[in-house]
């Protein structure tokens, strides 16, 4: 019987043949060689099922996971940890690449540490061509040992998350909240995570990002829009994403195994978040009543 591999990554997508083959590439050229990848498809009408199919044909290593018709962004990338084996999993998008070490350099962080949950390596964007567009750099403490200024420092500062596309411990992930249908639900993923345990960062530069006009917060700009991609369901519901991000954030905490004093200073840890976002918190309440007026 064959072992499960240590390492899963699952790749959901959508409609994303024109970026998919570059990102398979250099994530099948890995020097660590030990995953599985589970290529999650959301019922694309464009050619990405071929593609798909022909890179599951010539790697054995590529699993598919073919969906009949788009249940979500969030649905999709929960899919595929849900059936992942390895003891370590990532999530990939189809518009990254990915250096040949960056694989086992996080696999050797976690290895190391088993205070670690999570591993991720610094960043450089790139275009829809591959092109370099220069490195990102943000800064989050988020490697000491007291979990509620992890917290905070995921939770409050300015970062672009990238660290949701690093290599996390897999039973570590499976506690957690998971991808919520809702903007900002990678920011609170990664909270919680902080709160369970340290990040690890990788000092190169091993992982290119994605920047370009199709990427999802750039071709959802409006709210309504952001929620369909997330879950087709929501598109017209009215939404109240500071408030709800601010409740789960609140969940994650209460969710966390830990003491009574920290549980407290985290809570109030989330009060330079509350007076930042507070004009948007006042916005979130003041939208659907504005439309109500509108209509009557």
């Amino acid at each position: 019987m064959k072992s499960a591999p240590r390492v899963s990554i699952g790749l959901p997508v959508y409609n994303g043949a024109n970026l998919l083959s570059a990102a398979l590439d250099s994530l099948l050229a890995q020097d660590f060689e030990d995953f599985e990848l589970l290529l999650s498809d959301n019922g694309s009408t464009d050619s990405t099922p071929e593609i798909c199919r022909e890179y599951a044909a010539k790697d054995d290593r590529v699993k598919l996971l073919m969906g009949l018709r788009n249940v979500g962004a969030a649905r999709n990338y929960n899919r595929t940890f849900d059936l992942a084996g390895g003891e370590y999993f990532k999530w990939a998008a189809h518009d990254d690449q990915y250096a040949p070490s960056f694989l086992r350099r996080c696999v050797e962080a976690l290895d190391a540490d088993d205070g670690v949950v999570l591993a991720y390596a610094r960043a450089t964007d790139i275009d829809g061509e591959g092109n370099d567009l220069g490195s990102v750099d943000f800064d989050i403490d988020a490697f000491g040992p007291d979990p509620v200024h992890r917290f905070a420092e995921v939770a409050i500062k300015p970062h672009p998350c990238f660290q949701v596309f690093g290599v996390m411990r897999a039973d570590v992930l499976a506690e957690t909240c998971m991808h919520g249908s809702y903007t900002g639900a990678d920011r609170v993923l990664l909270a919680e995570l902080a709160l369970r345990g340290r990040f690890a960062e990788i000092p190169e530069r091993l992982f290119l990002h994605g920047e370009h006009p199709d990427r999802s917060v750039n071709a959802y700009y409006f709210e309504h829009q952001r929620y369909s991609w997330f879950d087709p369901r929501l598109g017209s519901s009215i939404a109240f994403p500071n408030w709800r991000m601010l409740g789960e954030y609140t969940r994650a905490v209460h969710r966390v195994p830990l003491d009574e004093a920290d549980k407290l200073r985290a809570y109030a840890a989330m009060a330079p978040w509350v007076n930042r976002f507070k004009i948007e918190l006042v916005r979130d309440v003041a939208r659907p009543i504005r439309r109500k007026l509108t209509r009557a």
